[in-house]
């Protein structure tokens, strides 16, 4: 579903030997237990905070905000919202490298918004439920191209009838396999293009098999299109928390978002 809800990835260096600081800090503040609590100046659908412990960007604290757009008018500078945080009262920023250094995927940058959808009867996140957030790679030549031309449509299409039909198929996929909210962002930011792909779902086991079962067009030339464009299809169409290396430290979502 398609809507006035957008999101980012803001990602923070954080200094050499201090990731498990980082994590105790994290782990025992009073201000994880909700939207409201993590973010009191700034309306936010969905937040989840990783620390990416491994890869050869080096470990990082990311953040994922959904937000609505037309409410949040300062969501131009998503770094500043996650800086608002209380969590950076409790010295979490002797934990992160200087400023300068953030990376921030979202509509309007070099690393934007490719696609961004939810479940229209989504509510509250359950604590059963399963976040995980992947980059991966796409192929270089040919993979490059055909991501490359596919971006192009995409944003052709946008907003038109044709897309608001694939949206709909899009849409009962989702339901199937228990995806609540999928979020797929376009990283250049290396000079090799790849993507980062968040997802909250009821569970990855029945992500796969919904969607490796349903005979719906658009899970099926999906499929098609994954294989030849990324490096290692079997990191997204396996089971990504095989393969992540972004491990998760809180996911609350506010209980009236749409």
């Amino acid at each position: 579903m398609s809507d006035s809800s957008t999101a980012c990835v803001i990602e923070q260096p954080i200094q050499p030997g201090k990731v498990d600081t980082l994590r105790e800090l994290i782990k025992n503040s009073e201000h994880q237990c909700s939207t409201d609590t993590l973010f009191p100046l700034c309306p936010v659908h969905t937040a989840s905070l990783f620390v990416r412990c491994r890869g050869e960007n080096g470990e990082a604290l990311v953040w994922y905000l959904e937000v609505d757009s037309e409410v949040n008018t300062g969501f131009d500078n998503p770094e500043a919202i996650v800086r608002e945080s209380p969590l950076f009262d409790s010295k979490l920023e002797e934990c992160l490298e200087s400023t300068g250094t953030t990376r921030v995927y979202a509509k309007g940058t070099d690393n934007g918004v490719f696609i961004h959808e939810h479940q229209p009867t989504r509510d509250e996140s359950e604590p059963g439920d399963d976040v995980v957030l992947i980059r991966l790679e796409i192929r270089a030549g040919f993979g490059t191209w055909i991501m490359r031309g596919v971006t192009g449509v995409v944003r052709w299409l946008d907003g038109g009838r044709i897309a608001q039909r694939l949206q709909d198929a899009s849409a009962e996929v989702m339901e199937e396999e228990g995806m609540l909210t999928e979020t797929i962002f376009i990283d250049k930011s290396d000079g090799r293009l790849a993507l980062l792909w968040y997802m909250e779902s009821e569970g990855q086991e029945q992500v796969l098999d919904a969607y490796h079962d349903t005979s719906n067009l658009v899970a099926r030339v999906s499929e098609v299109l994954l294989g030849t464009i990324l490096k290692r299809p079997n990191e997204l169409l396996g089971n990504p928390h095989n393969y992540t290396n972004h491990d998760l430290l809180i996911h609350v979502t506010n209980p009236d978002r749409f």
